[in-house]
């Protein structure tokens, strides 16, 4: 389950990946503090003012380079980052509020604010690996530096809480937002192409995935299983549907847990099922198909006997997904023939056979 807290490691970190280019650039708002640098400060004041200045630039830079280029995920990379940020800054800023009066200088109230929201825009784990380095900074220039009313010094303290605060308030609710979006999208996405019964791919979604594997194979071969249940009319006439429904159920379960993670399996018919295996050649699929049997008549889905009947094939160069589908049916229409609960493999068509049903 996503979360606020979690989302920098998930689909929804583009929100705050796009955030924090935003807030990168907000220790820049410190640019505003030069005129005063300028025209009210000495000579010692206003160059350690302007490194601060600098150095702000240099951390915004930092943080967009790091963040919307190399596009960091690990969360211990990000926190050092951080962290080494917060460091950079908080020793410029005791700096040049010290030589410019300490707490009481308008440093206090042009540079912190913008910094702090900066920060306040990232996961609040992020950010508190940030604001750390700067508050624990400010409160050494509290109580080491020129002294400065209690009034003043709690309104340094104000200026965290009341930025900090309310960003990441909103922050907050507006990530829980689009990751709560990004759900929903997904689960409307699984609802129109996974069969609800068996929680295998629906015909269209494997249908789809079949064309495409065959239009990207790029001279790979891969296997394809058409896998149907013996006589299942006959287990619904007699047990009745919701026992005709529990065997599918369970065995697009089995079909799942044998699958390997490349693979696909899908419900494409009433009764019907059909694997993809990629990258698999014809005698492992034929095993597999053969082992998967197996397990289905010994498992007893849905309490009463079941077997299944399995055509597999191998791709070849230029088939298309009609000639492939209408060779492996043909295949499983063999396997029917020949009595059910059996495997019939072949890598190429190599005579015409006429596609039916048998039960």
């Amino acid at each position: 389950m996503l979360d606020a807290n979690t989302a920098a490691d998930a689909p929804a970190d583009q929100f705050w990946h796009r955030l924090l280019v935003a807030a990168a650039s907000l220790p820049l708002v410190g640019i505003g503090a030069f005129p005063y640098i300028v025209t009210e400060t000495s000579g010692r004041t206003r160059t350690a003012c302007l490194v601060i200045g600098i150095l702000s630039v240099a951390a915004g830079v930092t943080l967009s380079v790091v963040f919307s280029v190399r596009r960091t995920r690990r969360s211990w990379d990000r926190r050092i980052t951080f962290f080494g940020i917060g460091l950079l800054l908080a020793p410029a800023l005791i700096v040049g509020m010290w030589l410019d009066g300490g707490v009481s200088s308008p440093l206090t109230l042009i540079l912190i604010p913008p910094t702090t929201l900066a920060a306040a825009a990232f996961p609040p784990r992020d950010a508190a690996w940030h604001l750390v380095p700067i508050l624990t900074g400010y409160t050494v220039l509290v109580v080491f530096g020129p002294g400065a009313p209690g009034w003043l010094i709690a309104m340094g303290y104000g200026l965290f809480a009341s930025v900090v605060l309310p960003v990441a308030i909103v922050r907050s609710a507006s990530l829980q937002y689009v990751v709560d979006q990004e759900q929903r999208a997904d689960t409307l996405e699984m609802a129109s192409s996974v069969d609800g019964l068996t929680l295998c791919l629906n015909h269209r979604a494997f249908h789809d995935l079949l064309k495409r594997e065959v239009e990207n194979s790029g001279g790979h071969s891969f296997a394809l299983l058409l896998i149907d249940v013996d006589r299942f009319k006959h287990i619904n006439d007699t047990h009745g549907h919701l026992v005709g429904d529990r065997v599918l159920s369970e065995i697009g379960r089995i079909l799942r847990a044998h699958a390997r993670g490349s693979d696909a399996v899908g419900r494409i018919g009433g009764e019907e099922f059909a694997l993809l295996l990629r990258r698999a050649r014809l005698a492992e699929a034929a095993e597999i198909a053969r082992r998967i049997g197996a397990v289905v008549a010994e498992s007893r889905p849905g309490g009463v006997e079941v077997t299944i009947s399995s055509g597999v094939s191998e791709t070849w160069p230029g088939a298309s997904v009609a000639q492939l589908r209408r060779h492996t049916d043909s295949l499983l229409y063999q396997a029917k023939a020949n009595g059910r609960n059996a495997v019939v493999a072949a890598a190429a068509p190599t005579a015409t056979h006429e596609s039916g049903h048998i039960d």
